[in-house]
């Protein structure tokens, strides 16, 4: 189910699924279960932590559109779900490529056909 979206007036979702991190961040190592969401300005993964009464979504992870210079749509293996991996440079300077588990590798072709990626200049 989709977590109730608050965003800035000039910035809309594309497309959202719910989605596994599977790594290729620097920062991260484990598989986490949650929503990938593209906007017309970003694209962001959250999980819901917290407890029975306490749930709530935290980013994860997040990129600029302008930051991306390659977005990959493949699978690991013939018996695997469709991976999606984004190829960034972060402001580190690190070239990061984490991969997320999606069930839906078309809509997400369409969606990110949809929207500019990469610098503008």
């Amino acid at each position: 189910m989709a977590a109730r979206r608050f965003l800035p007036f000039d910035e809309k979702v594309v497309h959202e699924s719910g989605a596994t991190y599977l790594g290729g961040h620097s920062r991260w190592s484990s598989k986490l279960d949650g929503s990938l969401v593209l906007t017309n300005k970003r694209l962001y993964f959250e999980v819901i932590i917290g407890g029975l009464f306490d749930k709530r979504p935290e980013l994860f992870f997040e990129v600029l559109l302008t930051q991306i210079s390659e977005v990959k749509v493949g699978k690991y293996s013939s018996l695997s779900k469709p991976v999606l991996t984004v190829v960034y440079k972060s402001s580190s300077g690190n070239l990061e490529q984490p991969s997320f588990q999606v069930e839906d590798p078309e809509n997400w072709k369409s969606a990110f056909s949809s929207v500019k990626i990469g610098s503008p200049f």
